[in-house]
């Protein structure tokens, strides 16, 4: 079964949990670039970050995202937003050197019902969605 979840809603849903506008772009099909404007002295400039889907399983996805040392502070200030604006999200994550963020889908209470039922096999980026892959049980 495929599920799909257009740029759109995902952009939404941010904008409504957080107040803040991110804007979703494909890059390649394991690849999403993740942008915000932000304002600077007298201009607005984009940031931009790619996100990249290393592997995903009923118990964790793994990504990777470009990044200096510039863009590791701005990931840190977005995963702290995160999680003072969802609490609950904050043992869900899992930062390390090299750029990777784990999100550990297994200790998501939500996720365990469906987990119990699927398995997940693939999460690709089609050119205005994310499309997850699973096979039923």
């Amino acid at each position: 079964m495929k599920i799909s979840v257009t740029y759109r809603e995902i952009e939404n849903y941010i904008a409504g949990k957080t107040g803040r506008r991110v804007g979703l772009s494909k890059v390649s099909d394991k690849e999403v670039c993740a942008s915000v404007s932000q304002h600077v002295i007298f201009k607005t400039i984009q940031i931009g970050v790619n996100v990249r889907v290393d592997s995903i399983s009923n118990d964790e996805l793994n990504l990777t995202y470009d990044g200096g040392f510039g863009l590791d502070l701005i990931i840190s200030g977005l995963m702290s937003l995160v999680k003072n604006k969802l609490p609950e999200a904050s043992r869900y994550f899992e930062t390390s050197d090299g750029h990777h963020v784990k999100i550990m889908l297994s200790k998501i209470e939500k996720l365990k019902s469906v987990l119990d039922k699927v398995s997940l096999a693939s999460l690709n980026f089609t050119d205005d969605a994310v499309v997850l892959e699973a096979r039923l049980k």
